[in-house]
């Protein structure tokens, strides 16, 4: 792990290093290499304007992006083998998961506004995390996911669609809606979700059922968080 924000550090000493994982903070001034390790499989480090591109790294398995990346898309990787991606992701707009066939988990915060509809392709998908984002999302956009067994959408600017079709994931054990908006209060819907073991979110005037409604109709344990 590399930390240092002293200013105009010099990082191009990772250049030509075999490792197989580097987490790097640095201040915005940092002088970076050209590329990251070739050999690199978990990586993560804090975005810079000048930082190098993560597309040719072909034993790439683990990306976590912060520091407000300008990506509008996902980057396309030369490595087959990505399981997971956990990106500060303001400025993304659309994601194509035809290309991820090994990803099983993926966290995307601060999404102003979102194309969802990439993730019908990612079939391995187990874990989904958006938080602290804005956009409607459709629930149905997600019906094919059959492996997903942790969904956590968590974001006063979120409006969920369609939640009903969330029964139709059959290892789905962990929703957490958090703040989120249940479009037309159908929260009773959740009840439809057979598998779930964990399960919370706001309760809100309007809604069709409260949470604990549904935790004593379904048997699911309270998530242990509190609202703000």
């Amino acid at each position: 792990m590399i930390t240092d924000y002293e200013a105009g550090v010099d990082l191009t000493v990772i250049d030509g290093l075999s490792v197989e994982s580097l987490s790097i903070q640095a201040g915005t001034n940092a002088r970076w290499p050209d590329t990251f390790p070739q050999g690199v499989r978990r990586l993560e480090y804090e975005y810079s304007s000048s930082s190098p591109g993560v597309d040719a790294l072909p034993e790439l398995e683990v990306l976590r992006v912060w520091g407000n990346p300008k990506w509008s898309v996902i980057p396309r990787f030369a490595s087959s083998v990505i399981r997971e991606i956990d990106l500060d992701s303001r400025h993304l707009g659309s994601f194509s998961g035809q290309e991820l066939p090994s990803l099983i988990s993926l966290k995307l915060s601060g999404l102003k506004d979102f194309n969802f509809s990439g993730f019908s392709t990612l079939n391995n998908l187990e874990v989904i995390e958006i938080v602290d984002s804005k956009g409607n999302l459709d629930a149905s956009r997600l019906e094919s996911l059959r492996s997903l067994r942790r969904l956590v959408i968590d974001g006063p600017g979120i409006k969920v669609e369609n939640i009903r079709s969330l029964a139709g994931l059959p290892n789905l054990e962990f929703l957490f809606l958090g703040n989120s908006l249940i479009d037309g209060g159908e929260v009773s819907a959740i009840r439809e979700c057979s598998g779930l073991k964990e399960l919370a979110f706001r309760d809100r005037k309007g809604y069709d059922a409260t949470l604990e409604e549904i935790l004593k109709d379904s048997g699911a344990r309270r998530i242990g968080l509190k609202f703000r």
